[in-house]
């Protein structure tokens, strides 16, 4: 049954019960996403949940697998967005500033503080910021049952 769904503001078709990635690449959606580490466009890859290239936002959810999520009328689907866009991503100039890849496992994490401000401006700037609306929740420590456990 044929459906309409909005795309970042556009009309789009596709047919009910379909993957939301297949009627987006029917409706000529290629960038599903960019890459967190050099924003590199990533389009739908493994259509079963299992990479993470179609990761979107959905009726306000996000971080949502678009290969996963079943086509409905009506819904509202965005890209977890690029700087500016997800078309056109500015931070792709990583691939110029460091071009013998950047080590984003060692940097900035000596000083915890700094290293909280840089992970909030890496999610923000991937456009991970929160998970499904809820707050973060991090800690430096060990949980108790881990902390009493031996090996």
């Amino acid at each position: 049954m044929p459906i309409r769904f909005r795309f970042e503001g556009e009309t789009l078709s596709g047919y009910a019960d379909e993957p939301l990635a297949v009627s987006l690449l029917g409706a000529g959606v290629d960038i599903m996403s960019r890459s967190m580490k050099f924003h590199r466009p990533r389009g739908a890859f493994c259509l079963s949940g299992c990479c993470g290239n179609c990761l979107m936002r959905v009726d306000g959810v996000s971080n949502v697998f678009a290969c996963k999520t079943a086509a409905r009328d009506g819904m509202s689907v965005f890209r977890e967005p690029g700087f500016p866009s997800a078309d056109h991503d500015l931070l792709r100039v990583f691939d110029v500033a460091f071009p013998k890849k950047l080590d984003y496992h060692h940097m900035f994490t000596g000083n915890p503080a700094i290293n909280r401000l840089f992970t909030g401006a890496t999610r923000w700037f991937s456009g991970a910021r929160r998970i499904a609306g809820k707050k973060l929740r991090t800690t430096s420590r060990p949980s108790a049952i881990w902390s009493r456990t031996s090996w």
